[in-house]
């Protein structure tokens, strides 16, 4: 059984930004952080393909500046990591 833990979540009228893991209760938790935005006007998401076949593609996702420092402090505090 697995739960969302929220570890960032934005104030912004406009869009909603959120972060979380989904927690294992029986395991220690090393799950990915998801991102998800609602609304989002604002940023912007590209995937390409690499044709030279030394990796599968590039994924880029364009997030204001901000709004990202405020994600990488709840991150660093969320792992203690300061």
């Amino acid at each position: 059984m697995s739960t969302k833990e929220y570890i960032y979540q934005s104030d912004n009228e406009n869009y909603e930004v959120a972060m979380y893991q989904e927690m294992s209760l029986s395991d220690e938790n090393s799950n990915a952080a998801i991102i998800t935005i609602n609304n989002p006007i604002d940023f912007s998401v590209s995937y390409q393909t690499n044709t030279d076949n030394t990796t599968h593609g590039v994924l880029s996702v364009e997030i204001q500046t901000e709004e990202f420092d405020k994600i990488a402090i709840a991150w660093c505090k969320h792992r203690n990591l300061t």
